[in-house]
């Protein structure tokens, strides 16, 4: 038998029986003050048969394995940027024993080109 699904109203465990006509029947853990559901009797199947809940659960499985996919792609691609960094630190450390003074000139225009970048606010498209 597969395993019994909470309680859809209080998500407790399900309790299964065999009530008095030999049938075996499912109902909510709790007691009636807890879960009114623990009143009622439902066959093992329609206990188990939830679409929405099924569906719901589908989606969601498809959203965390999206998700996970995301990280993965973005970790790979922090490990890109990091190898890119190396390169362009290696390569400017270069530039810097070759020609210090264009080395500092690069500096300078990047830092200014930074700061260009920074000061420039994007238009709000809420203000318009």
């Amino acid at each position: 038998m597969q395993e019994l699904k909470k309680c859809p109203l209080c998500n407790s465990d399900a309790s299964v029986f065999t009530n008095k006509y030999g049938q075996e029947v499912v109902t909510c853990s709790e007691n009636l003050h807890e879960c009114p559901i623990s009143l009622v009797q439902f066959a093992v199947l329609s206990w188990q048969i939830r679409p929405i809940e099924d569906a719901l659960q589908t989606k969601l499985d498809q959203l965390r394995a999206d998700n996970q996919a995301l990280v993965e792609q973005m970790n790979e691609n922090a490990k890109t940027m990091q190898r890119f960094l190396e390169v362009q630190k290696a390569a400017f450390l270069r530039l810097l024993e070759w020609n210090p003074g264009i080395a500092q000139d690069f500096v300078v225009l990047l830092t200014l080109d930074i700061e260009k970048g920074n000061s420039h606010e994007k238009p709000d498209s809420k203000s318009n």
